[in-house]
């Protein structure tokens, strides 16, 4: 829950919600829930392969070279500054009945935030 100043409050954690569903309603609401949050979790066998790969070139090149891969801090920056707007793309065109609350672009694709700003 967000107050006045947008201030975020914790109402409850339910360690064990119930998928049971008593009406039509309330399966159509719950199969939407999981069906969205499995979509903005964008898990696919495809990108855990993708970063095990990368992670064992990285681990290989620091045996065999014997020297961590030094990465500036502007690379680094930039790095997370661009990986934080894809993300925010494929949130944006993947929120299904989610609603944005802090939408870095309106639904026009016009940017009405700063993409440099650090969001996640």
């Amino acid at each position: 829950m967000l107050d006045e100043n947008l201030d975020p409050f914790l109402i409850e954690v339910n360690h064990a919600p119930s998928f049971a569903t008593d009406s039509n309603i309330d399966f159509q609401i719950k199969q939407m829930l999981i069906k969205d949050t499995f979509t903005l979790l964008n898990l696919s066998v495809t990108r855990k392969l993708r970063y095990k790969k990368e992670k064992n070139k990285i681990a290989k090149n620091r045996i065999l070279t014997n020297r961590k891969e030094i990465i500036s801090q502007e690379d680094k920056d930039r790095t997370k500054k661009l990986n934080n707007y894809a993300r925010h793309k494929f949130e944006v065109n993947n929120c299904g009945h989610y609603e944005m609350l802090y939408p870095l672009v309106d639904k026009k694709n016009k940017v009405v935030g700063d993409i440099n700003a650090d969001y996640y």
